[in-house]
């Protein structure tokens, strides 16, 4: 009844949805027990009947593109392509875990296929310096307690060829930050939420290492294979 109400059989919509214009036709809708079959998405209202080739190929990329902003949104990121360089002049890279953050480092360029033990046969080394994570304060509560925090990771990496003479392939500090809730009534849940900003923090900022050398890496690739298309010519 109320789609009678509200919609004329032929009556258009445009829909706005992550900055997305798609546009359907209500049809006329049946009793409940007959009514036409419906695909509900969130933001997104198609029925079989109204579901033309054009309208489909729309609705696929419409719906591809609200996945891929909610998955940027919860702050997923790509991982970096050192597998695809694993053939690089600057691997297999060695790196000697002194702390926490090194192992993570190790274990991702271990999964990259990219890591080496032996620092002798190792073609260039990655050491992580100056790696602080701290922790201030926001905001307080009245009674003078803890509301809001604030955690900062912040470290240096250098990533040296074999060739000592040469200056590094990259000298670089990184530093991410992320804020949350105190939760001063409850101090347990509150170092649980701060352990866990701690992972994320650590997760973001061995990804950005490890794009940082993905990136340096392609840009030796291109640089040779410039060279060899130089010389051939």
């Amino acid at each position: 009844m109320f789609a009678k109400s509200l919609w004329s059989p032929k009556n258009l919509s445009t829909l706005w949805q992550t900055n997305i214009v798609v546009k359907y036709q209500i049809i006329k809708t049946q009793p409940i027990m007959q009514r036409s079959h419906i695909l509900f998405v969130p933001g997104l209202l198609v029925t079989q009947a109204s579901l033309t080739a054009k309208s489909a190929r729309l609705l696929a990329y419409a719906l591809f593109m609200v996945l891929a902003l909610s998955i940027s949104a919860c702050g997923f990121q790509p991982t970096s392509s050192l597998r695809a360089n694993s053939d690089s002049q600057w691997t297999p890279i060695y790196l000697k875990p002194r702390s926490a953050l090194d192992y993570k480092i190790q274990r991702a360029l271990q999964a990259e296929g990219v890591y080496t033990r032996s620092q002798t046969g190792a073609k260039s080394t990655l050491t992580l310096s100056d790696i602080k994570m701290e922790q201030r304060d926001l905001t307080i509560t009245s009674d003078g307690r803890n509301a809001e925090l604030l955690l900062i990771l912040s470290a240096s990496a250098e990533w040296l060829t074999s060739q000592k003479d040469l200056a590094p392939l990259l000298n670089a500090s990184f530093s991410f930050e992320s804020s949350f809730a105190a939760n001063p009534s409850n101090p347990s849940a509150a170092s649980a939420e701060a352990r866990r900003i701690q992972e994320q923090l650590e997760s973001r900022l061995v990804n950005e290492v490890l794009r940082r050398m993905s990136l340096l890496m392609q840009q030796e690739k291109q640089t040779l294979h410039a060279k060899e298309s130089e010389h051939n010519s």
